[in-house]
């Protein structure tokens, strides 16, 4: 809005209210929860692939007649 030609093309009640609006939602942002729901993505995705490798581990040695 600073630039004399761009500022005609802005309305300025909306860019406030967005601005306004924006900063209220990340008000509500807590790091600590996105960081703790982002560990438990990655250990929840670690715990499944586990859990896959091993079925196919079992697959694989039933295949083979070992188990």
């Amino acid at each position: 809005m600073r630039n004399p030609k761009l500022a005609r093309m802005v309305d300025a009640e909306k860019a406030l209210g967005a601005r306004d609006r924006l900063t209220a939602h990340l008000m509500t942002v807590d790091p600590k929860e996105r960081r703790k729901d982002r560990i438990l993505g990655i250990l929840g995705g670690l715990a499944f692939n586990l859990l896959l490798i091993g079925a196919l581990a079992v697959i694989w040695l039933r295949w083979r007649g070992v188990v």
